[in-house]
């Protein structure tokens, strides 16, 4: 062989230049070389890998079959290797639900008003319908809210316990533990007249509480408001999420506690997160969508009108207040502002909480007994008790639903390894292998072009001689 050839001529002239001590060790460099390059040889010649070697070396049949296997296999690999890849890069999720115990039952806070529902107003005025006002008077508004501090009354014996207000009287219902619940009402300073129970989020130890109350008779249907909210939200100050209970008869409500856990850009949710919603939200309480979208309300009208709805007045930062109040406008330019822009839904601008605390409220009415309640004198202004009885449907936990990630890259790497090994039949060192062949030959096309190159030059200089 030509390679033999050269490379025993290697050693002979060393030798003739005065090496001939270093002999045995060129001996071995050349056995070395000669095994090496066998293998390169063998290697790049006996390579086998499911069914490639067979579109090289095999029969004509042979060849197009596996060649028709494998664009087929890899055909489908890609397919869902695409789905798979293209759901990473979209950040795709999934939601997971779970029940989740808690030591104790953990009763909502629910707040009960009286008052007006229209939101819009300016100076006590639904600003959505009013277009003239005194165009000759400047300012005849004065921006001082009725904000009163309802009080509690409580009348012993313990038999006749009861929550008094302007507007509302409640007494301890069949399952009144000791009278405590009872202190969980309390009255709360707002331009409405609300009263609230367990705002302060009491240790409450049962599933079951009922109480029985009367409203004044002057109050209308339609005023009477209910909301079931965390301790933390104040939706009555937005007018938002409030259930209809009629007064008329006796309603028992079934609450059950949903919490979600969104995620952060860049998932699709681009939630907000506490600190986030602290700056987006001008109302007291957490943020929601609501209070973002009311807030983004008030300000712009501030900005515009030089004034802004009676809910929202006293919750524009002191910045904006000072830069933007405009006193020398008349009420009835400033009513007409506000109309304009009533109708603008900034809700789009909002986006969801990370953490949310949700009520699903069954409302469910029991038949009502006409009967005479016990108060006596000032009593006739109210109209006939009714009961309200808060159960929870399913107390010591709580439904999470939370948002997971669809493909992590660890889970991403498995998946399109997992997809080419099913269809395909290969694996990771299936592809090291094939990495291998590809550098093998190329070292041998280059070393037998190298060979050829110097066979070459060899029989041009013996010709020359």
């Amino acid at each position: 062989m030509k390679i033999k050839r050269n490379m025993d001529e290697r050693p002979s002239e060393l030798l003739k230049n005065g090496v001939g001590e270093n002999l045995p060790k060129l001996r071995r460099v050349s056995t070395r070389q000669k095994i090496l390059h066998k293998k390169k040889v063998e290697y790049s010649r006996s390579f086998a890998i499911h069914g490639l070697s067979r579109v090289f070396h095999g029969t004509r049949i042979e060849k197009f079959f596996w060649l028709l296997n494998l664009v087929l296999s890899f055909g489908i690999s890609a397919f869902l290797i695409r789905g798979q890849v293209k759901s990473y890069f979209n950040k795709d999720i999934y939601i997971e639900e779970r029940r989740i115990s808690t030591p104790t039952p953990e009763f909502p806070t629910v707040t009960l008003c009286t008052g007006d529902p229209i939101k819009y107003q300016y100076c006590k005025k639904d600003a959505a319908k009013f277009l003239r006002l005194f165009p000759g008077i400047r300012d005849p508004c004065k921006h001082k809210l009725d904000i009163t501090q309802n009080g509690i009354t409580t009348n012993y014996p313990p038999g006749d316990l009861k929550f008094d207000i302007p507007t509302f009287k409640i007494k301890c219902g069949v399952n009144c533990h000791f009278f405590k619940d009872i202190y969980a009402w309390r009255g709360i300073s707002n331009y409405t007249n609300c009263v609230q129970f367990n705002g302060n989020r009491l240790e409450l130890s049962t599933d079951r509480i009922g109480f029985r109350m009367s409203l004044a008779k002057n109050i209308k249907q339609r005023d009477f408001h209910m909301y079931i909210h965390s301790s933390e939200d104040t939706p009555y100050i937005l007018n938002h999420g409030s259930f209809e209970v009629s007064s008329l008869q006796n309603t028992n409500l079934r609450i059950k506690t949903i919490k979600t856990k969104r995620l952060e850009d860049p998932f699709p949710s681009k939630c907000v997160s506490v600190d986030e919603g602290k700056r987006l939200n001008i109302f007291p309480g957490r943020y929601s969508i609501q209070a973002c979208s009311e807030s983004l309300k008030c300000i712009k009208t501030f900005k515009l009108c030089g004034d802004t709805f009676d809910f929202c007045r006293r919750y524009i930062p002191e910045d904006i207040r000072l830069k933007y109040q405009n006193k020398n406008v008349s009420i009835q330019l400033t009513h007409m502002c506000l109309t304009k822009h009533i109708k603008h839904n900034l809700i789009g601008q909002c986006r969801q909480p990370c953490d949310q605390l949700k009520y699903d409220v069954q409302i469910s009415p029991r038949p009502h007994w006409k009967k005479t309640h016990g108060y006596a004198g000032p009593a006739a202004l109210f109209v006939e008790e009714f009961d309200l009885t808060f159960v929870l449907t399913e107390p010591g936990s709580f439904l999470q639903r939370e948002e997971k990630e669809m493909f992590s890259w660890t889970d991403l790497l498995g998946l399109v390894g997992g997809t080419i090994g099913l269809f395909c039949g290969f694996s990771f060192l299936s592809f090291l292998e094939l990495i291998i062949y590809l550098a093998i030959k190329i070292i041998v096309k280059r070393d037998v072009e190298e060979e050829q190159e110097t066979e070459s030059n060899k029989d041009d200089d013996s010709l020359i001689l």
